[in-house]
């Protein structure tokens, strides 16, 4: 897993997948463990909470000493190594042994070769028989590791992303095609194995911005990522205002905030970043754990330590998670693919920045200080006459209540919101084909008092390790 700006998905072939959707109620966290982390009694949980290994030093011994390891104080592991994926054999070793522990998984799709059958596609098909009738709901879906961070790669311009929109007449037509390209690979994925049967298990995608996009392509779980100098609270605000007007589910992983040793954050802020996504509802919370180079764990007890404090935070403090009547959505254009990074932050990778970037900028940040965790993002086309969703209120882009005016930026033309100025020609830039040298990255913000508040944010890559910490290895 590769992570650009974020999680990086570790490039794998994207298998034939047979896909089939597991109905979980949502009824509260009742699962008990033993002291050596059997279940004793299961439910269906209202999160799931866990760590995505994104390394392997050998196909099942890694996975099982981190099993092993966070067991007792996680229910989910995410299998994000194409070396357990690759082989049959291996992949049903590593998530029976998840299984026997009592945890829920995530993977990469199988791939063909090491499972019973006669050969070819009928013993990919025979896989998913037997994976449904040997784990049932435990298996919750799975990764797509060559369109991970579809949204984000094409905000960036991304090498790697040969998925991405290269030109297009406006953001709509952007939009539009941007959905079309990942929709139809996801399509192809389900297709190939709808023969089946009728049901198909979800499948999950990591992404740094532009959620909703991801979602109106077809993916049925987004984790929104936590990491770097990225706002917390936007990402959790974009992520779950999506998912709420697609009525899916949403999740968040926390990332690197470092490019080098100790990679991860503090046990502390680790603690506070799970917190603040339970808070938020986020269904999904992973960790994500690897080095750059994918040899090792970068899990330091410090961050153990904070995972087995913020499972007795959920086993003891129930959601604290607005219900939608309770929300306040803020609602953007229809397809502005803004990329919230800065108020110079592109759309859709194809433009510079205009003046609404500016006003929305300012805008949320007030409304972010207004409204905190109630905050949603949504998008104009979402919003459905006489529904809206059930939200309490809904405060569209053009409110003039939210900023007064600001002046024309001296290099971009004022615009109307679907109509951007003439492309320019992208160039990538040296570091675009390194994830962590990318600016893609993290935001802070600042409200600053002047005569209007402004919000500026501040683009920030922490690329040296602070003293006070000691050597991490994590990542996934």
């Amino acid at each position: 897993m590769k992570f650009v700006g974020g999680t990086d998905l570790r490039k794998a072939k994207l298998l034939s997948t047979v896909l089939v959707f597991l109905v979980a109620g949502s009824t509260l966290f009742v699962n008990q463990r033993t002291a050596n982390g059997q279940v004793t009694s299961q439910g269906s949980p209202n999160v799931y909470f866990g760590v995505y290994l994104a390394y392997a030093k050998t196909p099942t011994g890694t996975a099982k000493e981190l099993i092993d390891t966070v067991g007792g104080y996680t229910n989910l592991f995410v299998s994000g190594s194409s070396l357990i994926s690759g082989t049959g054999r291996w992949l049903n070793e590593t998530l029976q042994y998840a299984y026997d522990k009592g945890l829920y998984f995530i993977s990469f799709p199988p791939g063909g070769t090491g499972y019973p059958g006669p050969g070819g596609n009928a013993r990919l098909l025979d896989w998913f028989t037997y994976a449904r009738k040997t784990w049932g709901d435990h298996l919750l879906g799975f990764l797509t590791p060559e369109i991970d961070e579809p949204a984000g790669k094409q905000l960036d311009v991304s090498r790697d992303a040969w998925f991405r929109v290269q030109s297009a007449t406006d953001y709509s037509d952007a939009a539009r095609q941007f959905e079309n390209n990942i929709g139809s690979l996801l399509n192809q994925t389900r297709e190939k194995t709808s023969v089946l049967n009728s049901t198909v298990y979800p499948l999950f995608t990591c992404d740094y911005a532009l959620y909703q996009f991801d979602y109106n392509a077809g993916f049925d779980v987004v984790f929104a990522e936590f990491g770097w100098n990225y706002s917390r609270q936007i990402n959790a605000a974009l992520c779950r205002g999506a998912a709420t007007t697609q009525d899916k589910d949403w999740g968040a992983i926390v990332l690197w905030t470092y490019t080098e040793p100790p990679y991860l954050e503090s046990g502390e802020e680790l603690y506070n970043d799970l917190v603040t996504a339970y808070d938020n509802g986020a269904k999904y919370i992973t960790i994500f754990d690897s080095d750059e180079n994918y040899t090792r764990s970068i899990l330091q007890p410090e961050h153990l330590a904070a995972m087995q404090r913020f499972w007795e935070y959920i086993q003891n403090n129930p959601r604290k998670s607005s219900p939608v009547a309770d929300r306040v959505a803020f609602v953007l254009p229809q397809d502005y693919g803004y990329g919230f990074r800065g108020p110079d932050d592109k759309i859709w990778g194809l433009w510079p920045a205009d003046d609404l970037s500016r006003n929305i900028s300012t805008a949320v940040g007030n409304l972010l200080n207004m409204y905190g965790q109630k905050l949603d993002i949504i998008y104009e086309d979402d919003v459905q006459s006489g529904d809206a969703y059930r939200y309490s209120k809904l405060i569209y882009w053009n409110d003039t209540s939210l900023t007064q005016p600001l002046p024309p930026s001296p290099d971009t033309n004022s615009t109307s919101p679907n109509t951007p100025p003439a492309q320019n020609d992208t160039k990538t830039g040296e570091h675009d084909d390194d994830p962590f040298l990318s600016p893609t990255l993290l935001v802070t913000i600042t409200v600053v008092a002047v005569a209007v508040p402004i919000v500026v944010i501040t683009v920030v890559l922490k690329r040296r390790r602070r003293p006070e910490k000691t050597g991490l290895t994590i990542q996934a």
